[in-house]
Order: structure tokens, then sequence, then C-alpha cells
């Protein structure tokens, strides 16, 4: 029963990491979207590769700190038949890494637009990932964590 008690409480610690990195990637993109409103957006380079740089340092940090709480793992003891789920999930996390550090580099030589739009799909796609992840862990720990983690 305890372990059971330290694991919500480090889920709940999860969840507040989750939806602050949900927060700056909807900040980035609101970002983004407020630039091309200007009238040269392509001025502002520089502020949005700092941007996507400060994300992908975030992103990285969280991915590290999942992996080294074993929150996936600690699900995997409660219920191994998430097994092909938790795979899935750790197999996307360097290429979700990869693929902001190649919209962060370029943001400096690409047109806004296609920064924008190259992290809208980023975005949709890291978000997906952190959804599945949350109903992994609703799945091994309770249905009311997937509610602690929406972030609306």
């Amino acid at each position: 029963m305890r372990d059971l008690e330290e694991g919500r409480v480090y889920l709940q610690h999860l969840s507040l990491a989750h939806c602050d990195l949900e927060k700056k990637v909807r900040a980035a993109k609101d970002l983004l979207l407020q630039l091309i409103a200007e009238a040269s957006p392509n001025g502002r380079r520089e502020t949005i590769a700092e941007r996507l740089a400060d994300l992908l340092d975030e992103l990285s940090d969280h991915f590290r700190k999942e992996e080294s709480g074993g929150c996936l793992e600690m699900a995997l003891t409660r219920v191994p038949r998430l097994a092909d789920q938790v795979k899935k999930l750790e197999q996307q996390r360097p290429d979700l890494i990869e693929e902001l550090d190649e919209i962060a580099h370029s943001a400096t030589r690409s047109d806004i637009g296609s920064t924008t739009t190259r992290f809208a799909r980023f975005s949709e796609r890291l978000l997906a990932h952190e959804k599945a992840e949350a109903r992994v862990m609703a799945e091994a720990f309770g249905t009311e964590l997937e509610d602690a983690w929406n972030c609306d």
C-alpha cells in the first residue's frame, strides 16, 4: 500500500511537469503565430531559435527525468500487458528530440512560415505522445490520473 501511495505522489509531481511542458510548447507556438502577424517576422529568427533551443533543453530534461524516475517501468510492473505501448513511447523520445533539434537549428535560416508549420506538426506529435503516456499511467495507477494530467 505504501508503494502505491509513493507512486501516486511521484505521478502527481510528474503530471505537473507534463503540464509545465505543455504550457511551454503552447507558448512557443503562440510566439510563432504572433511573429507571423508582424510586418517583418523573419527579422526575429534569433528569438525563435532561442525559444526553441530552450524548449529543446526542457524536453530533453523532461525525458531524462522520466527515464531516471522509471515511471513507465513502474507502470509495467503493475500492468505487464502495457509493454507494447511503453516500448512505443520509449522509442518515440529520441525522434521527438531530434525533430525539435532540427527545427531549432534551422529556425535562423528558414522562413518563419516554414518554421511555424514544422513546429505545429511537431507539437501535435509531442502532445499526442504525452497524452499516450498519461493513458498508460492512468491504466496502471487509476483513471483519476488521466484527469490530473489534463492541463486545459
